[in-house]
């Protein structure tokens, strides 16, 4: 069982008070007190609630901190500067169904840097409250350029980029950059110029951590997946929409049925780590690289 310091008592607090009784029922958590910026009752809901100068002097494996955006932010920062930095949990992972947060705790000590060919890892460090650990965020390749990339990462993050050209989308009627790196091009769909685009990937790869890298691919291409399933990574996984009884291959077959059809493979696989198609372990999947189907 994992000690829980709970860190707000407001709106989230009591909207998500249900979600934490559950895995108090379950044995997985128990609460030792509430703290906040603002302290006004000694107990709330029977839980002892303590000044922020106090905590330090609490047993507890993790903080819960119940807010969102800027004020998790701001919160971070001062659970930071009591020196318990890595026992953070944003609430939001308490709402991934039957999620093991020993598990999840692993993955926020052991700095998983994740590569992808889409913004599926964005996703996922957002998810899950984590600092972007690679510079692979906000932005895609076609898949024979990432084939290319995966077999020399290093040879890749090593180059400097280049703007190769803008290209201007209809729909929102704005441009983003297409760089060059050595010899592929990276379209960073998410970023107004080549300066913003250059300075995130500059700052982001240096925090990756070459100890522990998951890769993860999406492709339509049968001969790409089984090219992906050669690479030698340890952890890895490709979203295919196809039948496939390749270990590292996951199926999402399901988008072509009814008013899925309607969507883009891409959606699907975004949508999977969304909430929208969750079928998936994604804690178990960046712990050991083994993908737990929790949907059929």
């Amino acid at each position: 069982m994992l000690k829980c310091l709970i860190w707000g008592n407001g709106r989230i607090f009591h909207q998500y008070i249900n979600t934490i009784k559950y895995y108090e029922n379950l044995g997985e958590i128990g609460i030792v007190g509430i703290s906040s910026n603002m302290v006004i009752f000694d107990n709330i809901l029977g839980y002892k609630c303590y000044n922020p100068e106090r905590v330090t002097s609490l047993t507890f494996d993790v903080v819960i901190v119940m807010a969102d955006d800027n004020l998790f932010i701001e919160i971070k920062k001062e659970i930071e500067k009591l020196g318990i930095d890595k026992k953070i949990v944003p609430y939001k992972v308490l709402t991934i169904p039957k999620v093991d947060l020993k598990k999840y705790m692993e993955v926020i000590n052991n700095n998983v840097s994740i590569f992808a060919n889409n913004c599926w890892g964005g996703l996922v460090y957002h998810r899950l409250g984590l600092q972007f650990r690679s510079p692979l965020i906000n932005m895609f390749f076609h898949d024979e350029d990432y084939l290319k990339f995966l077999n020399n990462p290093q040879k890749y993050i090593n180059t400097k980029l280049s703007l190769k050209k803008e290209c201007f989308v209809e729909e929102t009627q704005k441009s983003y950059p297409i760089c060059k790196c050595d010899d592929i091009l990276l379209y960073f769909n998410h970023s107004e110029s080549f300066e913003e685009a250059n300075n995130t990937w500059e700052k982001r790869k240096k925090r990756i951590n070459w100890d522990n890298i998951f890769v993860m691919m999406y492709t339509e291409n049968k001969d790409v997946a089984l090219d992906f399933s050669k690479l030698p990574y340890s952890k890895k996984v490709c979203f295919v929409p196809f039948q496939t009884d390749i270990e590292s291959l996951f199926s999402l077959d399901f988008y072509e049925k009814d008013e899925l059809s309607k969507l883009e493979f891409w959606q699907i696989v975004n949508g999977s780590i969304s909430g929208m198609f969750e079928c998936y372990d994604l804690v178990e999947l960046l712990c050991s690289g083994k993908i737990l189907r929790t949907a059929e």
